[in-house]
Formats: C-alpha cells, structure tokens, sequence
C-alpha cells in the first residue's frame, strides 16, 4: 500500500473500490485538483494549506464534514477519524502496516477492497460465490455465521416460492452465506468472517462479541429468535441436530412446508395470509363489473389475472398474478394514482369526469389500441352511452375463446383455458400480438 494513497480525510484509497477496478479507475483523493472536484475535504483551505495534508491538524479537528464522513464510513467497518488519530500518534506507516493486514486477501495475499471483493483474484466476487454454491444450497449452507437459520428467513422462502409471481412485492434473498461479500452482517462487522478465519461466530475469543449481543437483542424482541442460543446448540450438539430441531420447530401442520420465522405465515400454503399481514388484497372472486378499471382497461382479460384465476404458476407457466386494478395489492393502480377524482373516490370511471378523455388517459389508450387490440377512451365511451352490461356482454363475445369457449388474453392473445402448453412454452410474459 502507498501512503500517498491515504486521503487527507483518513480514508485509505488504497482499499477504495474504485481505485482497484479496472475501468474508469480513480487515482486516488489526493490527485484532485480543487474547485474541480466535488469533495468537501479537498477544497477545505486548512487542507490546501497545511504541511502534511491531514484533517488532524486543523484545530476544528474533528470538523462536522470529518463526523459524517466517519457515520458514513463506520457502516462498512472503516473508520476515518480513527485512522488520522493513528496518523497523528504514530505516523502513516504504522497505519499503512495495520491496513495491510486488515485487508489482505485470504486467497492471495492481494488487497481486499472496501466492498470485501479482491480485483486480484475474484475473492468475494458475487458471481464467484454464486457459483460456488450453483446447486449446492443445503440446508447446512443455510444456516449463517450469526446463527441464523436462512431456512426459515421469509426473504428466503419468498425466493423460494417467488411470491413476485403471485403479486406480493417483498424482499428476496438467497441466504447469508450464499450473499458472501453482501452479507450485512460479516460485511459490517467482522473482517474474520469476510476473511473466511471462522465458519462460525462461537468460534472466535471473542465471542458472543457486542456487535452479535446488538443483533441477538433485535432477533430476540422482534421474531423471539436467539441467534447466539443457535450457536450454542451448534456448538455442544453439532449442525446435524440443530437442522433436525429447527425442522420440527418451524414445520407447517398443514401442508409440512416451512413456516418463516419472521411472520409465522407458510409461504407454500398461506399466501392470502401473507397478503393480509402487509396490507394486500388477498385474492378473492370479483364481478365482472368490479373487473372493469377506472382508465377503460378490462381486467378479465389481463393475462396476469387470468393467470391467477388459471392458477397457471402451478401449472407450470411462469405469468405473474395480479388481483384487477380495482383492488391491485390493496392499493391504487398507478393510473388512479394521477387522478386527484379517482384517488378521493369522485368518480368511478374517467368518463363521469368533464375532462374526458384527459392527456393521463391518452398514453395508456394510444399503448393499448397499439399492441393490445383495445381501446380504453373506446371502452368508456361505450359504457357511457350503452351502459356496462351491454358493454360486459360485448367483451364476453370479443374475447371469447372459438376453441373452447374459454377467454383470451388481450395481452397475448392467448387462451388461458386451452392454451396453457402455449403459454408454459413462452421464456417470458409476451405483452404485444
């Protein structure tokens, strides 16, 4: 490491991530020049005009712009106040000589970057990890260093069972382990699991350290988890048992899938459950008229519906599932989102409103009346003159399938009844025919 490379703010550019990669790489904070760059530091006239070029000389020393680069930097493990308090008591060298420790690949020897990946070697490379584990998630794998059991982890099982696809938005995750680098845990707080020199927490002398008391105590209040009671019991009985143990504890009674530990909701049986707790819409039969959307679209031929009401995804097509825009996730449809009327409830359809057709209503018409065979403004004006239940009768015709008696997609133009190898054969959902 250079220390020429260490900033006048503390930050060691010779760990910084975008020095180390290969395009568009950075020189380094010392070789800006001032008023060019944005950087607090420096353009600071204490910096510009000070021997040494460190921060710990001014006598505002630690100055507000050197606190909040310090919160900043303290989420990944690096401290910038520490690090010129170093400077200042035993020189550059001493702090050179303890970051070359700190950050030195385990693999190669070569430096660690601040995000814990080695651009020498691939170390922490996300891909590298990924493929490292391709086909080899066991549940031995799932459980992290914290003590943790990802198995049970609702971001896990959301993956698993890709709840996306049945219109619940929520977080996905792999696994702690299999995330490597990105592992909020090890990567925030300890460089021996970054460094891979312990598989698990309980094996350090440190151990249960201030930072896994910290997370135990948040496991603890929020989901009645001890991650650091998981460690002992690895440690005095071994992961096999754990496994068995954590098997029985977080088992379905209903349909013996995995109950998350974060919700207490089966994802495999649950799911109008799971809907409910974060304030969806859980699935439910609706009119043809409820199916009828503010804009003009009708719902009963939207594929993602359909695809819900085919229960496609257990048939093997991958279509995500949407409930109708009248009660999409118990929110409103981003159309009704731009309409003051729609959002206060004024007006159930655009045209009751003396502005129809809006200029919010031409876009979504000209996409539709272009790839989906439909008019919406054509649709609304339809209702307003013939009423909704000639209308209803009108699109039952119109989407009719002639081979089954089934209905077509007006996405695909596909039938949702007896079109289903068709529709497992797409790679991906088509929206235009």
């Amino acid at each position: 490491m250079e220390a020429a490379l260490i900033a006048p703010c503390g930050i060691n550019c010779n760990i910084c991530s975008s020095h180390l990669r290969e395009k568009k790489k950075c020189p380094g904070c010392h070789t800006f020049v001032p008023v060019e760059t944005r950087c607090v530091v420096i353009n600071c006239k204490t910096i510009q005009t000070n021997q040494s070029g460190y921060c710990y000389e001014c006598e505002k020393f630690p100055c507000r712009r050197i606190r909040q680069i310090d919160e900043r930097y303290r989420r990944v493990g690096i401290s910038n106040i520490e690090n010129l308090e170093l400077i200042r008591e035993k020189g550059v060298s001493a702090l050179i000589q303890l970051e070359e420790e700190k950050w030195k690949c385990p693999e190669c020897g070569g430096v660690l970057a601040n995000n814990n990946i080695c651009y020498s070697c691939g170390y922490g490379n996300p891909g590298k990890i990924k493929e490292k584990y391709a086909g080899n998630i066991t549940p031995e794998v799932l459980v992290a260093p914290c003590g943790i059991n990802c198995n049970a982890c609702g971001a896990y099982l959301a993956k698993k069972h890709d709840v996306r696809l049945r219109g619940i938005m929520t977080a996905y995750c792999e696994g702690c382990r299999p995330k490597g680098s990105f592992c909020v845990f090890s990567q925030l707080r300890c460089q021996l699991l970054m460094n891979g020199k312990v598989e698990y927490c309980y094996e350090c002398n440190e151990y249960p350290c201030e930072k896994l008391v910290a997370l135990n105590e948040k496991y603890a209040e929020s989901f009645s988890i001890s991650p650091i009671e998981n460690l002992d019991y690895i440690r005095e009985q071994g992961i096999t048992e754990f496994l068995k143990k954590e098997a029985e504890k977080w088992k379905c009674p209903e349909c013996g899938g995995v109950i998350s530990s974060h919700d207490g909701i089966c994802y495999n049986c649950s799911l109008d459950k799971l809907k409910i707790k974060r304030g969806m819409a859980p699935m439910k039969d609706l009119t043809d008229e409820e199916l009828i959307a503010p804009c003009g679209m009708n719902c009963s031929v939207c594929q993602g519906y359909l695809a819900m009401k085919n229960d496609l995804l257990n048939q093997g097509a991958k279509i995500g599932y949407c409930d109708g825009c009248r009660v999409r996730r118990g929110r409103l449809c981003a159309f009704a989102k731009r309409c003051d009327l729609l959002k206060k409830g004024q007006v159930k359809y655009c045209c009751e409103c003396d502005d129809f057709p809006c200029e919010n209503l031409e876009p979504i018409n000209k996409r539709y009346s272009e790839n989906y065979h439909m008019s919406t403004i054509e649709n609304l004006s339809y209702i307003k003159e013939h009423g909704m239940n000639e209308f209803l009768e009108r699109e039952k015709e119109k989407w009719k399938c002639p081979e089954c008696g089934g209905t077509i997609s007006c996405h695909n133009g596909i039938c949702f009844s007896c079109g289903v190898e068709k529709l497992k054969s797409l790679k991906k959902a088509n929206f235009k025919w």
